[in-house]
This record gives structure tokens, C-alpha cells and sequence, in this order.
């Protein structure tokens, strides 16, 4: 069996979990519920042209951070957001226990392993597709 073979396999009975069909669920309802997906459309609007101006060395207002925070708080506090929370928690401990036993079998830590190398800093500069404007990347 190969590599991609045997992936493909643990991708499958990853799929078959109470937990990952629980948090595509949670994510499907979050998606489809337009208050909250209008919610999280204005704040990451906000957020990315927050971010573009920090590039540019313009601090954002009490009032951007402020509406920023507001949009935050809206969206945290919707029973939508939080049944995906719920989900995706539980669906991440399960992930941490397949890596844990993966890790365990292979005798390193599977997933830290698996990760392909960082580049370009905190904005994301090089190939991660930002261009490191605060000077890290």
C-alpha cells in the first residue's frame, strides 16, 4: 500500500466520524444563516482593509477597532457560531488523537512532521502569499 493510498484511507474514516459529520453540519448551518454570513462578510471587509492600512503604517481608529470588536462580539454570541465551536472542538480532539496514536506508531510527533516549512513571517511575506510589509517576511 502507498503513502497516498493509505492517506486516502484515513481520510475516509475521518469522514465517517460522529465528530466530522457533526462539524460539517455546524459549518453548513453557519454558512447558510444570512444575519450571521453578512455579519462575517463586514467584518472581514473590515478586517483586511484594517490589516491594508496597518501595512501602510495607518493605525486604525478607536471607532474601526471598536466596530471591529462589535462585529466580533455579534458573531461569537450567535447559537450558530457556537454549535460550530462545539463541533469543530470535538472534531480536533479527535484529530489530536489520531495524531497522538500516528505519532505513537511512528515514534515522532506525526503532525508537527507533516507540516511543510513556514516562510515570510507573521504577514505572511514569500510564498505564503503576502508581502511582509511589517518587515518580518
Amino acid at each position: 500500500m502507498s503513502v497516498e493510498e493509505a492517506a486516502g484511507q484515513l481520510a475516509g474514516a475521518i469522514k465517517e466520524t460522529a465528530s466530522w459529520k457533526s462539524f460539517q453540519e455546524a459549518t453548513a448551518e453557519f454558512e447558510q444563516d444570512r444575519v450571521v454570513s453578512a455579519l462575517f462578510q463586514e467584518y472581514r471587509q473590515l478586517l483586511a482593509e484594517l490589516q491594508q492600512a496597518h501595512g501602510q503604517g495607518s493605525p486604525p481608529s478607536p471607532d474601526e477597532t471598536q466596530r471591529l470588536e462589535q462585529l466580533q462580539t455579534r458573531i461569537q454570541s450567535s447559537p450558530v457560531y457556537q454549535k460550530r465551536e462545539v463541533a469543530a472542538n470535538g472534531m480536533i480532539a479527535d484529530l489530536v488523537t489520531a495524531n497522538l496514536l500516528l505519532s505513537e506508531q511512528l515514534g515522532f510527533d506525526f503532525a508537527t512532521n507533516a507540516m511543510p516549512p513556514k516562510s515570510g513571517g507573521c504577514c505572511g511575506g514569500g510564498e505564503n502569499g503576502g508581502n511582509g510589509s511589517c518587515g518580518c517576511g
